[in-house]
């Protein structure tokens, strides 16, 4: 009888439990405390990072212009040189010994010039004099024969004069003669001279040929000979890049192309360069000669600035294609199942929404699927479809 009794309690125990539960249910679990933003439709353009690399718009491989040993090779790989500055030195003791022969012969030929300048003036001297001889001969000469007529002098005397007029002639004609030769000898010396200062300053030319000359301020980027290397007319010495004329050769997709033009203006990253931002001047866009690409080159001119050196790697933003859709901040997108989507907040709960991404502008992500004004979660985390949310 009480083993019966005990039964029935628990019996009515397990009913009256059964009965709570039913009309009560489980506890229901808290809302999730999240953060939210408003979707907005969006009409803009996504922005593209473009890398490139410095380069500089004159570049020369500096040759050696006479043949010879190199003696003196002045400058390393990634020296800093200034126009005008001698890099290098050929041996030159062949070209000195040609050029102070040329001086010397040189010096000679003048030297000929001015003896014969000093025989044209002897000569014009002795010209000046034969001919007043002539002159005061001639009027003897008459005066004599005058007088012979008369009956005055002997004919002897009348003939010694006239041949004294006659000989004062004659030696008048030949320091005529003399002039001319002296002229002739001065042109020729002259002739000879300008010859000698030709194989002269040639010379002098060729000797200075012999220093390996800085073309522009720039940057020994490579130096192609060493010292006792034997250098021929021609050879490459070293290359300079001018570090005051760089251009950055940036590479632009096909779509962003478009968007560029000739004169504008954008900035420009170098992480290498610690002298914070800069600006860049485009000058060309030329398409990419690369095998296989749809791209372009972009050239902009960066100018001066000290310590940026060709090389250096860069970074800039363009515009790229035209995006329209609906914007919500990019750390609203999640990936859920392998689908890239967003937790839509409607009526307290969290939905996922499969979303299409088009593109990004800064910290804005651009997608497709999404209504204008629709409440989106931020940083969902581990939020799972249909979980009760509060916004805050």
């Amino acid at each position: 009888m009480r083993s019966i009794t005990t039964a029935l309690g628990l019996a009515a125990a397990l009913a009256l439990t059964a009965c709570a539960r039913h009309d009560g249910g489980p506890a229901a679990s808290p809302a999730v405390a999240v953060s939210v933003a408003a979707a907005r439709a969006v009409q803009t353009a996504q922005r593209l990072e473009v890398t490139g690399t410095l380069a500089a718009r004159d570049s020369a491989v500096v040759a050696s212009q006479q043949p010879g040993r190199v003696i003196s090779l002045a400058v390393r790989e990634g020296d800093e040189v200034a126009a005008g500055q001698a890099l290098a030195v050929i041996d030159r003791s062949t070209y000195t010994a040609q050029a102070s022969s040329a001086a010397g012969a040189g010096t000679a030929a003048h030297a000929a010039v001015e003896a014969a300048n000093f025989d044209v003036q002897a000569a014009r001297a002795a010209i000046a004099a034969a001919r007043a001889k002539s002159v005061n001969a001639g009027l003897r000469a008459q005066r004599f024969t005058a007088l012979y007529a008369e009956g005055a002098v002997s004919r002897q005397e009348r003939d010694d004069a006239v041949a004294a007029a006659d000989g004062a002639k004659a030696e008048l004609a030949s320091a005529g003669a003399a002039e001319a030769s002296a002229r002739a000898r001065i042109a020729m010396a002259s002739g000879e001279a300008a010859a000698a200062d030709g194989r002269r300053a040639l010379a002098d030319a060729t000797l200075g040929q012999t220093s390996v000359i800085a073309p522009f301020d720039g940057i020994v980027t490579k130096r192609w000979l060493d010292v006792g290397a034997y250098a021929n007319a021609g050879s490459p010495v070293v290359t300079v890049e001018s570090s005051r004329r760089l251009e950055l050769d940036l590479t632009i997709p096909e779509d962003a192309a478009g968007s560029l033009a000739a004169g504008a203006v954008m900035p420009v990253r170098i992480d290498a360069w610690n002298g914070g931002p800069l600006t860049a001047r485009m000058r060309s866009l030329v398409p990419d000669d690369s095998a296989g690409t749809h791209a372009y080159v972009a050239k902009l001119d960066i100018g001066y600035h000290r310590g940026l050196l060709p090389g250096m790697f860069a970074r800039a933003d363009v515009a790229g294609r035209p995006l329209e859709g609906v914007g919500i901040p990019a750390s609203a997108l999640v990936r859920r199942a392998g689908q890239t989507g967003t937790f839509v907040v409607a009526d307290g709960k969290a939905r996922f929404q499969p979303l299409t991404l088009l593109g990004t502008v800064g910290a804005t992500a651009i997608v497709s699927g999404l209504t204008d004004g629709a409440s989106v979660v931020l940083a969902p985390g581990e939020l799972t479809d249909g979980e009760r949310v509060a916004a805050r």
